[in-house]
């Protein structure tokens, strides 16, 4: 008796389990075209009608498509007898994996959606990117995002990089211009301290050139008054000697 009631249970599961069953119902030709799965459900629908994926992860699509939202990408509809989820804009991502519908607590059929079950004859075409209709998943969005963010990232790096470059490279100009100016103004000061030592030696040699043409000034006088000296001895020398012979010239004239 212990064992009757969980392989009851587990009967009904099965039971249960095997009645929900989807199908496609609205084929395509072409990728980028609306695919439409059934779950066939009895007087459909008072309990929760949702939709799951597996990829092989369980995702959710609907909950319950009387109340949930439809999107860009998954929609869904109650009809007599079961109701739908239409998949939008069809594409390679959207085929090779598994779907199941969900009936209040019953699970139905776990089914994989190949290309057969979708066209009405097997297309070659690839997908189709129409605007408005397609829709990017979220880990495609998350890429394209951090794509976005390492190319800003990089681009950032890079134009510190140049700014570094810029600045090192016009530091060195300053630093040269600054050290020629620095040079050019040592130099300058120099030449003035040239210039004003040659004003000092100029200065210097026109001092000794005035004492020299003063000293010239108190000496040539002397002298000159030396010369007259010994002239005006010299004459009056001469006129003694002129007188003393006229004297002598006199004093024979009278002997004779």
């Amino acid at each position: 008796m212990k064992y009757l009631l969980p392989l009851l249970i587990l009967t009904n599961c099965l039971i249960i389990q095997g009645v929900l069953e989807w199908l496609v119902i609205g084929k395509v030709t072409e990728y980028g075209q609306n695919v439409t799965l059934f779950c066939n459900v009895s007087h459909c629908c008072p309990k929760d009608s949702g939709w799951d994926m597996w990829t092989p992860q369980q995702r959710t699509l609907f909950i319950d498509v009387k109340t949930g939202r439809p999107n860009r990408k998954y929609d869904g509809k109650v009809l007599k007898d079961g109701y739908t989820l239409v998949i939008q804009n069809l594409t390679e991502k959207d085929l090779n994996v598994s779907y199941s519908c969900l009936y209040g607590v019953t699970y139905g059929e776990i089914k994989f959606l190949l290309e057969e079950d979708v066209f009405t004859t097997i297309s070659t075409t690839p997908p189709k990117n129409t605007t408005g209709n397609a829709k990017l998943s979220p880990g495609e969005i998350a890429s394209i995002i951090t794509g976005i963010i390492m190319v800003f990232v990089l681009v950032l790096i890079c134009i510190y990089f140049l700014i570094q470059r810029y600045r090192g490279s016009h530091t060195g100009e300053i630093s040269d211009i600054k050290e020629k100016i620095t040079k050019v103004e040592s130099e300058q000061e120099e030449f003035k301290q040239n210039i004003i030592k040659e004003e000092e030696k100029h200065a210097d040699l026109n001092e000794r050139v005035m004492k020299i043409e003063k000293e010239e000034e108190e000496v040539i006088p002397k002298n000159v008054r030396g010369i007259v000296s010994v002239r005006m001895a010299t004459h009056t020398l001469e006129l003694e000697f002129s007188l003393e012979r006229s004297g002598n010239n006199s004093s024979n004239f009278s002997s004779l």
